[in-house]
């Protein structure tokens, strides 16, 4: 069975499109704001526990995710860090607080900070040998 173009139009009219965000659902932090995000969002944002979703092809490895915040956008781009973090606070009414977050100068020290703030997560979460995922699942 064929779509012929206008039923693609109603389909793209009727259902709409999701963002989704992944998040480390073994952090408590992170699954409390994922969840937090997702109950406060407009219902185009899905959200996927990188640890126990299998992954899909082209996908970022899992040591990647861990490492920083991934979102894939609707358009099929793959945002990381704080422009994630935007992405997924666009889908909610606070987005106008993240306006300024975007301007260029403010967006790149707010990229730095949140980029140690990952790092920092990352290596409290995973830092001994028996926690951190294994080098293959990459």
């Amino acid at each position: 069975m064929t779509l012929d173009s206008l039923q693609v139009l109603i389909i793209a009219i009727f259902l709409p499109a999701n963002d989704t965000l992944f998040y480390d659902g073994k952090c408590s932090v992170c699954s409390s704001r994922a969840v937090s995000l997702l109950r406060r969002s407009d219902g185009r944002l899905l959200l996927r526990d990188i640890h126990s979703e299998q992954p899909i092809p082209n996908e970022p490895g899992k040591l990647l995710k861990l490492a920083n915040l991934h979102l894939f956008t609707v358009e099929g781009h793959w945002l990381t860090g704080l422009d994630a973090a935007l992405r997924a606070y666009s889908h909610t009414r606070w987005r106008w607080l993240c306006t300024p977050l975007r301007w260029r100068g403010l967006h790149a020290i707010g990229a730095w900070a949140y980029s140690l703030a990952e790092l920092r997560r990352y290596r409290r979460l995973y830092s001994c040998p028996g926690c951190a995922p294994a080098l293959d699942d990459r």
